[in-house]
């Protein structure tokens, strides 16, 4: 009896890479690099991440010249609560200092493609993991950036609870650094800074 591996030959099974069977009816959308979406707006330049069910791109926002984060759910996914949050929180005018370091709403709006309607999000771009570099770098932060990061956390934490928002899945994973003057960066640049898939030209 063949090892279950087999069963699907063209899955990596590398860490960072989504599983290459969901690219199917209601799966991932096929995002390559370079693409331009939603009507000439948003061109793909590297991938940042994935999870079980959306890929997240760095994309160059060509209407407002700017470095953005585009979420790209798989077809077949429920409705977006992150949405949902994301919009509430736009729309609150909120004044807690928590709110900046929380995600903000740029865009939303669906792709449609071969394996179905993707109800996407544009969010700013921000950075690397907190807990993918520290792992990366091998270092540990010292005492008073760890007090530091931590405050931020509970910052943006005691904020989502005011508005009844819950974080269900915290880990070092979902924070971010940010980049300072991000979208002075050239584009050559902000490719390097976050070394992961080159852009092909």
């Amino acid at each position: 009896m063949a090892h279950s591996i087999f069963r699907f030959p063209y899955y990596c099974g590398l860490p960072g890479c989504e599983n290459i069977c969901r690219y199917v009816l209601g799966g991932y959308y096929p995002v390559h690099i370079g693409d331009i979406l939603h009507n000439g707006c948003y061109r793909i330049l590297q991938k940042l991440g994935n999870d079980s069910f959306s890929t997240i791109w760095a994309t160059r926002d060509e209407q407002e010249q700017r470095f953005v984060a585009l979420k790209i759910p798989v077809a077949d996914a429920r409705s977006s609560l992150e949405t949902t949050i994301l919009k509430t929180l736009a729309s609150s005018g909120s004044k807690h200092p928590g709110i900046s370091y929380l995600h903000v709403l740029r865009d939303e709006f669906e792709l449609i493609g071969l394996n179905g309607t993707h109800s996407c999000i544009v969010t700013d771009v921000y950075g690397v993991h907190v807990g993918l570099d520290l792992e990366n770098r091998c270092v540990s932060l010292n005492a008073s950036a760890a007090r530091r990061l931590q405050q931020q956390v509970l910052q943006a934490l005691d904020c989502l609870h005011q508005y009844g928002i819950v974080h269900g899945d915290l880990y070092s994973g979902k924070v971010v650094w940010t980049v300072p003057g991000v979208n002075s960066l050239t584009e050559e640049k902000f490719l390097r800074f976050f070394k992961t898939h080159r852009l092909k030209k």
